[in-house]
């Protein structure tokens, strides 16, 4: 039971991760900079 609820948890992480990412564009400036560099 406690890996379902760990990998339940991480997937929430995963989600909220995605989401913060979409609203601040955050993901975007960082996938540019690396592939600039």
């Amino acid at each position: 039971m406690r890996t379902i609820k760990q990998g339940f948890v991480i997937s929430l992480v995963y989600l909220a991760l995605t989401y913060v990412c979409h609203l601040t564009h955050v993901c975007h400036y960082l996938f540019y900079g690396v592939k600039r560099h």
